[in-house]
């Protein structure tokens, strides 16, 4: 999808909740509907004429090569005085009265300074910016990009599986985990690693540490990388040594609940729906409380995402060209968790699981 195409979506949107104009100040937002990646800078999109850009002197010639799309304003003086002039113009020429503004990212604060300014000249609206929907519904480009951050993310875990031995900390583990991202040709990392050994595999979100890997230890990795923008998003569990019948039990029973969920994932099915498969398979053998978190989020520009499989946040159809993470896990204080993520694309008839490194128990098992 093109910009252009991106910005008569998002302007369809506006016309459609009867706004003159939305104020887009999210980066990632930003950087979809324009391109523009610099630090500094907002978007003022106008529902029937113009799309502004807005940054400072930094970025004078990135704005300048964006100019056959968007007008480039550049900030001098007073916080948002560029923006404000430009609105006031708007209303007196357009009938301008209406401007949308991101309620989850615009402070109190701003939202006071530039009500203030404008002098009652339009009305600022706290709602949604219509680009988190749009970016539920990924184009080709966007796809291939995913594509090969993911590829990076599954050369990377069979390198691991080579270099993770007991003898070795969580931080090493992220560490030579996040490098390999770079020699691979990623931006760099899509969130902080999880590395978590032992009986610190129980923590969904352990941070690594110096905690030393041992022998019959549980090893969770998750992981993602960034290629051109866009994230991917992993996770593995590692055991040191041959598996005792415990850990074998709950592996098997962590993967069955995950593939169950892909197969079950296609156009027209409930996000509540998938998660309810894996997590029934997970109840049913008595870990129910043992799996406290969604099954999955979507991603993109940002690792997380909507639309959810989860339980308790709002239900949505899935549809062709949605990416989600699948990651059933079970975590058990003082033994260790078992979790095993991939990403799938919603597809017209099914999915397509995008994550292609193994995840049998027997290749997850490290012989010491």
């Amino acid at each position: 999808m093109e910009t252009n195409e991106r910005l008569a979506k998002f302007r369809e949107v506006l016309t459609e909740n009867r706004l003159d104009g939305f104020l887009v100040t999210n980066k990632k937002n930003i950087y979809y509907l324009s391109g523009f990646a610099g630090s500094s800078g907002y978007l003022l999109i106008s529902a029937q004429g113009e799309a502004y850009l807005f940054t400072d002197f930094r970025y004078e010639e990135y704005a300048a090569a964006l100019a056959s799309r968007f007008v480039p304003r550049i900030q001098k003086g007073e916080p948002y005085a560029e923006l404000k002039a430009t609105v006031q113009s708007l209303a007196q020429g357009a009938g301008f009265r209406k401007l949308g503004v991101d309620a989850a990212h615009m402070t109190l604060k701003t939202h006071e300074l530039l009500g203030k300014g404008l002098d009652g000249s339009a009305g600022i609206l706290p709602g949604e910016d219509p680009c988190y929907k749009l970016r539920q519904i990924k184009d080709e480009n966007e796809l291939a990009l995913m594509r090969a951050s993911m590829k990076i993310a599954d050369e990377t875990l069979l390198r691991m599986k080579e270099y993770i031995r007991p003898g070795i900390t969580e931080k090493e583990a992220a560490e030579e985990l996040e490098a390999t991202f770079k020699r691979l040709g990623a931006e760099g990392p899509s969130f902080e690693t999880i590395a978590a050994a032992g009986k610190r595999s129980s923590m969904p979100h352990g941070q690594p540490t110096d905690n030393v890997i041992a022998e019959g230890d549980l090893v969770t990795l998750d992981f993602g990388c960034v290629v051109g923008g866009y994230a991917s998003d992993q996770t593995r569990t590692f055991v040191m040594g041959s598996p005792d019948a415990k850990q074998e039990r709950i592996y098997r029973l962590v993967l069955q609940a995950q593939e169950a969920a892909i197969a079950a994932a296609a156009p027209g099915r409930s996000t509540r729906e998938i998660d309810r498969v894996a997590r029934d398979i997970i109840t049913g053998e008595g870990y129910g409380d043992n799996f406290g978190h969604g099954l999955g989020h979507s991603l993109g520009l940002d690792i997380h995402e909507d639309p959810r499989f989860s339980p308790i946040t709002e239900d949505r159809i899935l549809e062709p060209n949605m990416v989600l993470t699948v990651e059933p896990g079970i975590y058990l204080p003082g033994w260790g968790g078992i979790r095993i993520e991939d990403v799938v694309v919603i597809t017209g008839g099914g999915c397509e699981n995008i994550t292609r490194s193994p995840k049998t128990l027997e290749f997850m098992t490290v012989m010491t």
